[in-house]
């Protein structure tokens, strides 16, 4: 039951939660707050911002207290690190002066830096396709195997 807006929860959360009300009944019942719909996103998105401020992070100190979430924090700063040591980005930083190096004039750089970056989209979204069919881990653990074979 997600709101069609997020003003209604904004509102909740910031300590006004008639005008929230309000807000989701003309949303979804003509202005009707008795709306048994309503009533029971109401109490949903009362119930998850208590969940949240209850279970919220106070500070980026508990990102090294709790094991798994410094886990995850070693996770995406090797993923990171490992995307940035593909040189993908070098590539992209210097493609007008490796396109001049290779003799293509400098007024269609801009031509095939588009080109490039279409190619980089379409490879992504079939990255994100292939990811959804094996599961991250697999596509992770081979693609390290490849780039690392490749050098």
């Amino acid at each position: 039951m997600d709101s069609a807006n997020g003003v209604d929860r904004w509102l909740i959360d910031h300590g006004h939660p008639e005008e929230g009300l309000r807000t989701l009944a003309h949303l979804h019942s003509h202005g009707d707050v008795n709306d048994p719909w309503v009533r029971a996103e109401f109490d949903q998105i009362q119930d998850a911002i208590t969940y949240e401020h209850e279970n919220e992070a106070k500070s980026y100190v508990e990102l090294f207290r709790n094991r798994s979430s410094l886990r995850r924090l070693v996770l995406v700063c090797a993923i990171q690190a490992s995307v940035q040591m593909t040189g993908v980005s070098a590539i992209q930083y210097y493609s007008p002066t490796i396109f001049a190096q290779i003799g293509i004039p400098t007024n269609k750089t801009l031509q095939y830096q588009g080109i490039s970056s279409i190619i980089a989209l379409i490879g992504q979204f079939c990255c994100i396709l292939f990811i959804d069919w094996t599961g991250r881990r697999w596509a992770m653990i081979g693609g390290k195997f490849g780039n690392t074979s490749f050098i």
